[in-house]
Formats: structure tokens, C-alpha cells, sequence
């Protein structure tokens, strides 16, 4: 009999649990917007595919991490934003606004993500230590690793946006 309720109230939880997961795969999608106005959301199992790189480093915690993820020059790639050759003269002028999930929005210069210009890789944190992100974290973060202060190492990231610098 005890083994019968501990069965069916392991039952209920994972049936519980099916549509959190789902909203959470749901939800993992991001939203790319490009400068002549074109919008791709991605989802998980896409940004999964793309290639990964690491980084270790500590966060704000002040604990070491090794984050995993793809570069945003990568991912801009996929809206046609000007990088490589293409970016210059009036292009030098596009910028990327990363916006979360709690309304929290930071810039970044487009030749700050090319290769042509710099070589650290400023990219889109999908795991950390091996694990997806933790909840108030992910699913996706910013990672800076040259940047000694994390200000602009967003968290729960949900919107890429390039956009043109007005005078």
C-alpha cells in the first residue's frame, strides 16, 4: 500500500512537471532583430547546434565558472548585421542593445563582437559548469570575459537588437 501512494504521487509530480518544462523550452527562444528591421526568434535546439565556446572566470558570486555559449557574431550573423568587411564607414555607427527578461538593457558597439576588430569573443551563455544556467540566471547570459565589473554581463537575456546611432 505505501509503495502504491509513494508510485502515484511520483506520478502526479512528473505530470505536474511536463508543462513547466515545456514553458521552459518555450520560453528559451531568443529574439533577433536586425537593422533593416527583420526579426528571427531562435530556439533552443537551434542556438544548441551552433558552435560553443568557454570561458572561465568568476562571477558575481566570486566563485569560478566555466561558461559555455555562442558568440553574438555569430548569432547577429542570422539578421544580416554588418560585420567583417562590411563593417565600416556608416556601419561603424550600429550598435547592439541586449535586452533581459526584467526589463535590464545594455549596448555594445558592433566591432566590439567582430573578429576583425578584437580579439576577445563576447558571447551568449547558454551552460555554466557543464549545466544549463540556473533559473535567475539563464537561459541565456552575456559574457564579457575581458570586463573586470559584470555590468554588462546580462542574465535571463531574452532580445538582440542592432540598431543605428541617430545624431
Amino acid at each position: 500500500m505505501f509503495f502504491q501512494r509513494v508510485t502515484l504521487l511520483t506520478s502526479c509530480f512528473f505530470v505536474l512537471l511536463i508543462p513547466y518544462t515545456q514553458a521552459q523550452t518555450v520560453s528559451a527562444a531568443l529574439l533577433l532583430k536586425g537593422p533593416s528591421g527583420q526579426s528571427v526568434s531562435i530556439p533552443a535546439t537551434v542556438i544548441n547546434k551552433l558552435p560553443h565556446i568557454e570561458h572561465q572566470g568568476k562571477d558575481h558570486d566570486g566563485q569560478e565558472h566555466t561558461y559555455t555559449g555562442v558568440p553574438l557574431a555569430t548569432l547577429l550573423k542570422q539578421v544580416d548585421a554588418p560585420l567583417g568587411g562590411r563593417l565600416r564607414g556608416k556601419a561603424l555607427a550600429n550598435y547592439l542593445l541586449v535586452g533581459a527578461k526584467d526589463g535590464y538593457q545594455v549596448v555594445f558597439a558592433l566591432p566590439e563582437l567582430d573578429s576583425v576588430f578584437t580579439k576577445q569573443v563576447i558571447f551568449l551563455a547558454d551552460r555554466r559548469d557543464g549545466q544549463p544556467l540556473p533559473a535567475e540566471q539563464g537561459p541565456y547570459r552575456i559574457v564579457v570575459p575581458q570586463e573586470t565589473k559584470q555590468a554588462r554581463w546580462v542574465r535571463q537575456v531574452t532580445t538582440l537588437t542592432v540598431l543605428t546611432a541617430k545624431e
